[in-house]
């Protein structure tokens, strides 16, 4: 099953935001490696 999160970001969140973009990069990398992360802009897994 496909889906999507959609979220808005409160008030004065970037800071916040930009301190936790490392770690949630390498947790996407990581779902990538395992070929885990779907690529919207293919038709198979991202991974393979």
């Amino acid at each position: 099953m496909l889906y999507v999160i959609y979220a808005q970001d409160n008030a004065n969140s970037l800071e916040k935001r930009l301190s936790v973009r490392p770690a949630h990069l390498a947790r996407l990398q990581l779902l990538h490696d395992e070929g885990r992360l779907l690529n919207c802009r293919a038709d198979a897994r991202s991974g393979q």
